[in-house]
């Protein structure tokens, strides 16, 4: 199906059709097949499944113009609302991972929604520790960027070298955007999953969020890495599966 935001073609899906609507917010670089495992681990009777592609990944378009956080967050709460006044369900989750975590703990913490479960897994949106080696690699880039522009263009992530000028810039807003002030702010029950090898958000983050969320579980799978739910589908899904149907 296709949503349009700021002249932008977004693609959802809705699978199932059950009174229960749960949604899943993927990380970046990455569409929402990424949470297909993870889905029919967990699907049950009485369960809908919201999937929305985050531009410009999966099968939506790259927005035209510089995005910030805000601009993905509209256009998930948009969507949402549009499912929400076609059909009545009785309750909304959501399961969020990564980049997604900052849009879920964005609705969560403004509550429009009225979530019913928060699920964050690696989620994003705690400002990181900044050491000595990351500010001498952001010297490094300064300098490159003044005297060699050519070579800074290919500095950096592999997630931000392959993007476009616009794309860059938008990941740029995200990435320095800061939502630890936002996170006691939740209220609804919410689940923290993070793995115990994660580099990307290290589990500093989750016991931050974990402290920051009152109504929170958190859970560290050893061993595990950044994609944890796919790493560890059985154990992330069983812990899934119990929050949302009996804790």
């Amino acid at each position: 199906m296709e949503f349009i935001y700021n002249n932008t073609k977004i693609n959802y899906e809705i699978k199932g059709n059950g009174e229960k609507l749960v949604v899943f917010l993927h990380g970046w670089g990455v569409g929402s097949e990424m949470f297909l495992p993870l889905a029919k681990e967990i699907y049950k009777e009485g369960n809908s499944f919201l999937f929305i592609d985050f531009p410009p990944f999966g099968k939506s378009e790259e927005p035209k113009t510089v995005w910030t956080i805000q601009d993905y967050k509209a256009l998930t709460l948009q969507i949402i609302q549009h499912i929400l006044d076609e059909q009545n369900y009785t309750s909304l989750d959501i399961i969020s991972h990564s980049f997604g975590g900052r849009i879920a703990i964005l609705l969560a913490s403004e509550n429009e929604l009225k979530l019913n479960k928060l699920i964050l897994i690696g989620a994003a949106g705690i400002k990181p520790k900044r050491g000595l080696i990351y500010k001498t690699k952001v010297l490094k880039y300064k300098i490159m960027k003044k005297f060699a522009p050519q070579i800074a263009a290919n500095m950096g992530s592999e997630d931000y070298k392959k993007l476009s000028s616009t794309m860059k810039q938008t990941f740029k807003n995200i990435v320095n955007t800061d939502l630890t002030s936002l996170c006691d702010k939740i209220s609804c029950q919410t689940l923290i999953i993070y793995g115990q090898k994660d580099k990307e958000t290290p589990i500093y983050m989750a016991k931050k969020l974990h402290k920051s969320i009152k109504n929170s579980k958190l859970i560290i799978v050893k061993g595990a890495h950044h994609f944890v739910y796919l790493e560890q589908l059985n154990l992330v899904s069983k812990y899934v599966n119990l929050f949302l149907n009996t804790w």
